[in-house]
């Protein structure tokens, strides 16, 4: 899926383009709609660099309970087991 947004000029000089779409998948995350790994793809980074630019767009990965991090858990071992 590919979706185009259009935006003032007001707010096309002030954020790049890297911007909007990590202000978007931390928004996807704080909503628990999608793992850190399938948002880190959507952005283009690593896991763990999508992790840790996470506190420059409003959201940590301290902030999960029991349960998402069970779920981050879980798709880790997947992935270490590749």
């Amino acid at each position: 899926m590919k979706i185009v947004l259009e935006i003032d000029d007001k707010f096309s000089k002030k954020y790049s383009e890297y911007d909007l779409k990590m202000y978007a998948a931390v928004g996807y995350y704080k909503e628990r709609l999608m793992t850190t790994g399938d948002l880190a793809k959507i952005v283009g980074l690593s896991r763990i660099k999508f992790i840790n630019e996470m506190h420059k767009y409003g959201a940590g990965i301290c902030d999960m309970n029991e349960n998402e991090l069970e779920m981050e858990l879980q798709n880790a071992k997947k992935y270490l087991s590749l």
